[in-house]
């Protein structure tokens, strides 16, 4: 079996383990960057995990939605 690095949904799951279950956001950041590029625009739920993630780094106002 040979690992392929394009495959979004293990950058999406280590996004969510250091996030949620280690509570490292700033090591979960650029998965979560990472599954969004590998996603693509249709994962609407990712994008808004990334707002709010950055919110919570202060990289972005508390304020911001994810554009439709």
């Amino acid at each position: 079996m040979v690992a392929d690095p394009a495959y979004a949904g293990a950058e999406r799951n280590l996004a969510l383990l250091l996030d949620l279950y280690l509570a490292d956001p700033a090591a979960a950041l650029p998965h979560y960057e990472r599954y969004g590029q590998l996603a693509g625009a249709g994962d609407r739920e990712a994008a808004a995990w990334l707002v709010e993630l950055q919110a919570r780094l202060g990289q972005v106002p508390r304020t911001a939605e994810v554009q439709e």
